[in-house]
């Protein structure tokens, strides 16, 4: 029997620091990770309050403006109220869709929150997919201008909920499984008023995004990597159909696995560097404490009940060589079972157009269909 690691002490380690700078670190640069356009490339939109002003004088003339305008206003109030409703109809019944962002999941950092996309039509309570972007977990955001694909899931019905979480100059793991799986509580304890289905949520995730949603599959609601101190402890962080693209899955057999497939070391100096984003993840150069790192890999988690899983990875990556996913899917399928895990592998590199392509964007919506359907 494995050994208990317990990530208790790492999140007490992170309570001053949970809150990062604005504007400090790379979220608005594209992703090394993972070469595909635009994971996460777009800045995000702020609302900045500008502090250290001393408020004017307000003279007799100002608070008559005031008190006047606010009586303009109460007359307006019933007129917007009309209006308002009148726009939301009619942007729900166009061809956009009914789009929701910066919404806090937690309020714990600056980077707790989603954007939350509905179909054009449709009352719902509509299924959900959560995408988590990639960026070797130090780059990266939810916004989708510049990478529209994951937005494919509304043609088959479904909402979609692109989520930040904190990146690695901002909080070191567990942070970012502990965003994910608070975002995942999140929708499902306000399915109701955003007209959701609770009992039918999927993930999908690239790169980092992918380990991610891996881990998120198979830890279900494992204690030691779920802090409920972000909101929702009542709620299930377990969802019901995972997408993983080009995921590292073992941190430990990187560079093991790149050099086998005549790959050259990752950006020079490999995975295990102290330099490494695995390293950097974690806060301490991955050969140092290979035990703790045992504790971060999906494998260890694997249980009969884990939803099924569809694989997908670059026969050609070497970012991440493809025998991270082997391991993944052979550590699967005899105990959810084979028909409940698939893996192919694309004519790709880490990444890039085959796994853009409609007839395999096609593959992933069929899958979703099948289990939340």
């Amino acid at each position: 029997m494995e050994e208990r690691i317990s990530f208790d002490s790492d999140r007490q380690q992170l309570a001053g620091v949970l809150h990062a700078p604005q504007g400090v670190g790379p979220r608005e640069r594209r992703p090394a990770f993972l070469q595909l356009r635009g994971f996460g490339s777009n800045k995000e939109s702020e609302t900045m309050i500008l502090a250290g002003r001393r408020p004017a004088r307000w003279g007799y003339a100002a608070l008559r403006s005031i008190f006047w305008a606010l009586a303009t206003l109460c007359l307006l109030i019933p007129l917007a109220g009309t209006a308002a409703a009148e726009g939301a109809e009619s942007s729900a019944g166009s061809a956009e869709p009914r789009v929701w962002h910066n919404i806090p999941y937690a309020s714990t950092a600056r980077s707790h929150l989603l954007d939350l996309y509905l179909p054009a039509t449709g009352g719902g309570p509509f299924p959900v997919i959560l995408w988590v972007h990639g960026g070797a977990w130090h780059e990266g955001s939810k916004g989708l201008a510049e990478y529209p694909l994951p937005l494919r899931v509304l043609e088959r019905g479904y909402a979609l909920a692109s989520m930040n979480y904190r990146l690695s100059w901002e909080a070191k793991f567990p942070a970012q499984i502990d965003d994910v799986k608070a975002a995942v509580r999140w929708l499902r304890a306000n399915a109701k008023p955003y007209h959701l289905d609770q009992s039918r949520i999927g993930a999908w995730g690239g790169s980092a995004g992918g380990y991610l949603v891996a881990l998120l599959g198979t830890s279900g609601d494992v204690p030691d990597l779920e802090y409920l101190g972000l909101g929702n402890p009542r709620e299930s962080s377990r969802v019901q159909a995972v997408v993983v693209w080009s995921a590292p899955i073992d941190f430990l057999r990187l560079d093991e696995h790149a050099a086998a497939k005549g790959c050259s070391p990752y950006e020079g100096r490999g995975h295990s560097s102290p330099s490494s984003p695995e390293s950097d993840l974690l806060g301490f150069p991955i050969t140092e404490r290979p035990e703790r790192v045992k504790a971060t890999n999906p494998i260890r988690y694997v249980s009969p009940d884990d939803p099924p899983f569809f694989i997908q990875h670059g026969e050609f990556d070497c970012t991440v060589a493809p025998q991270q996913s082997q391991l993944l899917y052979d550590a699967l399928a005899p105990v959810i079972g084979s028909g409940k895990v698939t893996l192919m592998y694309l004519p790709a590199g880490h990444g890039g157009e085959p796994f853009e392509k409609d007839s395999n964007i096609g593959l992933i919506l069929d899958f979703f269909d099948k289990y939340l359907k």
